[in-house]
């Protein structure tokens, strides 16, 4: 399929166009302040949570005695509550026979004799979560060409251009647009966690027909091995002309189309 993006003319568009990058943003910088914004209010299925609670230990064990883990990622497992030394806890987790399971089963009767740590397990998820959406990395793209409010929001209002690009390879996925966003319980997966936060949008939105890709705690924000290939670069209607001559320039370094609006009787406006 064809998906379109919309971008301003600034220093990064020169690397895009003559070079084929893609440009990721933070979620933390995007137009809707509740992008990515997820809340857990509820517990869900707790014998899931468990279960989820042994994997995620796993990991989080292998990357802090990796030291892939500052102190503000430090909040994946209760047993932190306690006080006990994290990276004690992780080489106990890798290293000692029955360690994590004998912790699911203390983690268990811990719920079951004493149900407000089930608020404090939702309490620990919600940091992860802000953490997570943290080292979300997002390109946003359309599947709406040459549309007047999205050059205003996204292209310098006008000023910039559209860029289409054929997605063989499936790279970009649909937003979901709702009315409220969904709730997230704890027994939810890190990943149907990042799914949710980069996929769902509050119905405000649908107009744009989004689609995404992203990166997750990337070392780079800034890629070329993405699988989009430009088709083509349409001008804003507000592109000056000294900036239309340097994007033309750097389209020819790859034989990218460049076309220009014109406008029509009707007061509208063609690209040719």
């Amino acid at each position: 399929m064809i998906v379109y993006r919309y971008r301003p003319f600034t220093p990064y568009l020169e690397d895009e166009i003559a070079n084929g990058a893609i440009f990721y943003g933070s979620t933390l910088k995007m137009n809707d302040f509740y992008d990515g914004f997820f809340r857990y209010t509820r517990e869900g299925d707790l014998e899931k949570y468990f279960d989820i609670f042994s994997k995620t230990a796993v990991q989080r064990a292998q990357e802090i005695l990796d030291g892939k883990m500052g102190s503000s990622d430090q909040v994946a497992n209760l047993e932190r509550v306690s006080g006990k030394d994290l990276e004690q806890w992780a080489w106990c987790v890798l290293n000692v026979p029955d360690y994590l399971e004998q912790s699911k089963i203390n983690l268990i009767e811990n719920f079951k004799n004493h149900p407000e740590r089930v608020q404090a397990a939702v309490d620990v998820q919600n940091k992860n979560a802000d953490l997570i959406r943290d080292k979300v990395f997002i390109a946003c793209f359309s599947e709406k060409k040459l549309d007047m409010s999205m050059f205003g929001y996204y292209s310098s209002d006008g000023k910039g251009v559209m860029i289409a690009y054929a997605d063989d390879n499936g790279l970009t996925k649909p937003i979901n647009y709702v009315d409220r966003l969904p709730e997230i319980t704890i027994d939810q997966s890190p990943e149907e966690i990042v799914n949710l936060q980069i996929f769902t949008k509050l119905n405000d939105w649908q107009h744009e027909k989004e689609r995404r890709a992203y990166l997750y705690a990337p070392k780079d924000q800034r890629s070329t091995d993405h699988g989009l290939i430009m088709k083509r670069i349409y001008l804003g209607p507000r592109t000056e002309k000294d900036s239309a001559e340097l994007i033309k320039t750097w389209a020819a370094k790859r034989n990218i189309p460049v076309l220009t609006h014109e406008m029509t009787a009707s007061g509208g406006f063609t690209w040719i």
